[in-house]
This record gives structure tokens, sequence and C-alpha cells, in this order.
């Protein structure tokens, strides 16, 4: 198969169950992939919830969940993690990355096992119609991660009662429920277990990087970068952010994500601007809220925007709201 980069990568197992470790690894292997051009890492989480990147925690988590919740540094939605479901992250130089390349590994791994896996929507694998596998990206200036699920045996129902999605995003996809829309392996194939997915992913893995040393490695989870990464992404401020009580309140779904928003407005000033989303890309987030703080409000249907996703969340704020200048003598 035809792939560039240098003629060595990783193999990582991690046989660690705790998520705040077990995420660390993904930020220490984004800066210190080196000496490996690319990297697959395999991993587990106990009874966890993981929230995407611009996410609003409060909004995703049941309140009554008491396992794990955490948030990782890529975008999209969040996830349920237990000991049934497989975490797979591949880690590349940004010159080398490529989704594409990834998926093919995937498919290969599943497909040799007996799976009919597809490809489905922006970021899903499917077996007839199921969906047994979401995946999320992180890009950086050196290096870039892909990762996702695979769901073997995974506690569906505990699934359910973790999560609490926007009711725009199941409805956009013509389901009642999370449960409706997942299946595990098992479902299709009694015998399976995580241990042959672990191993049919780390052979399908080899056999594409045929051409390239592969230095399998166990996670050292007692160096102090990860430890250090560990302790940053446990805390209370990472994870849950703020929860204001806004005067504003808005949520929109697109092809690219669910978009949420709460905002405060004093004169044509804001005061506050919260902006929650599941979009793969998260770098619009941090640069339209920039723009929105910088500017009155009288002014934002003026706002000169680049991207897909800052124009489209401009024109649903001026639009649902009808122009800003309503906004601001609604609510002030």
């Amino acid at each position: 198969m035809e792939h560039g980069g240098r003629d060595k990568v990783l193999l990582l197992q991690n046989p660690n169950l705790q998520p705040f470790m077990n995420l660390a690894v993904e930020g220490f292997l984004l800066e210190n992939l080196a000496p490996y051009s690319h990297a697959l890492y395999l991993w587990q989480n106990d009874d966890t919830v993981v929230v995407g990147r611009n996410q609003n925690t409060y909004a995703e988590v049941n309140p009554d969940f008491k396992g794990y919740v955490t948030r990782r540094l890529s975008g999209g939605g969040a996830v349920y993690h237990d000991v049934g479901n497989l975490n797979f992250t591949f880690v590349s130089e940004r010159c080398e990355y490529s989704v594409e390349n990834n998926n093919k590994i995937i498919l290969s791994a599943l497909r040799n096992l007996g799976f009919n896996a597809e490809l489905s929507g922006r970021n899903d694998v499917t077996v007839e119609g199921k969906k047994i596998s979401g995946q999320a990206f992180c890009l950086r200036a050196n290096a870039c991660y892909h990762h996702g699920t695979i769901l073997i045996n995974s506690d569906v129902e505990r699934m359910r009662s973790a999560l609490s999605p926007s009711k725009l995003k199941l409805q956009s996809k013509g389901v009642a429920s999370v449960v409706a829309r997942v299946g595990n392996l098992k479902d299709w194939d009694p015998d399976v277990n995580v241990d042959k997915v672990k191993v049919a992913l780390a052979e399908a893995f080899k056999e594409f990087y045929a051409d390239c040393t592969v230095d399998e490695q166990v996670v050292d989870l007692t160096d102090g970068r990860i430890v250090a990464e560990a302790e940053r992404i446990s805390s209370k401020d990472w994870i849950w952010g703020k929860n204001p009580k806004a005067k504003c309140s808005i949520e929109k779904r697109f092809d690219w994500g669910t978009v949420q928003a709460d905002i405060e407005i004093h004169g044509d000033s804001v005061t506050r601007l919260e902006i929650w989303t599941d979009s793969m890309n998260t770098d619009w987030v941090s640069t339209i809220k920039h723009k929105m703080l910088s500017t009155p409000v009288s002014q934002w249907n003026r706002l000169e925007v680049e991207g897909v996703e800052e124009r489209s969340f401009i024109q649903v704020i001026v639009g649902i709201l009808r122009h800003p200048e309503d906004v601001v003598r609604r609510i002030s």
C-alpha cells in the first residue's frame, strides 16, 4: 500500500483504564511523536463520558451519572466508554496525516474478523446500518491525531443513561434515542471480544506499514510529562468550564455539527459569550468569539467571516433574532 513517511512507526498499547491518564497519552504523542512518522495507540476507559473540546459538559452528561467525566482535545460529540469498548488513536506527522489511510486500516481489521463494516456520514463506521464506531480529530502544527471508538460488548443501556444528547441532533438523524443508533460487534458475532479486535487492528496496522520498522511498546504511565498532562485535564475548569445563566440561548443543527450559544448583552456590548459545539473543526470557536466580543452587537451582521462554521453561526444569530438591534432592546 502507498504511504509516505520515514521507516519507523509505533504500535502503543495501554492496560490502564483510568481516562485522565489515557487521554494524557494522546496529548503526549501529539507533542512527542518523533522519531516516528505514525503511531497507533490502543486503549480503554472504564465507565467514562468524554465530551468534545468545545461542548457544554452540563448539557451533554446526565446529572445522575456517577462515573468518570472528562474532556478531550478533539471536536465532535460526547461519547461513552466502558471495558466493552476499544479506543484507537492514530497519530501522524502533519505532512503524513491521512484519515483515509487510517480508515483503510480500521475497515481491513473489521472485515478480517468477518464484519461487513462501512464508512457512514461524516465520522461513523457502521455494520448493517448500526453505528459501531465514531471518530474525531485534533490537528496541530506538527502532528495530528484521528481517534475513535469500537463498540464490542459495551453496556448500551448504561450509555443511554449517561448521555443527555441534544434533541436537535437526534431529530436530524431521524431516531428516537441514542440506543436506536448503535450496535455492538457482539450482536453479529457472539465470540468476538476486545482482545480479538486489538489483535486485528494491530495486524492491519503492521500490514499497512509492512515496509516500515514497527516498534511495539506499552505506555509508561510513570513518565512525568504524561502525569502532568493527566493532572491538567482532570481539573474541574478543563472538564466543566462555566455554565452561565445567559439571557439569550440559541441551539441550531447544521450538516457539520450542532451549535449552542449562551449570550449576555448590556447595551450594545456583549458581556459574556459561551459557544459549545460538536463540530470537528474546533478553531473557529475562539475566532468567532473574539470577533463578536470585540464588535458592537448592532454591527454583528456586518462581521467579515471566512469559515463555513463562522458564517453559519452569524447567520443563525442574526436570523433567529431578526436583527442585532432587536436583541439589545429585548434583553437589555
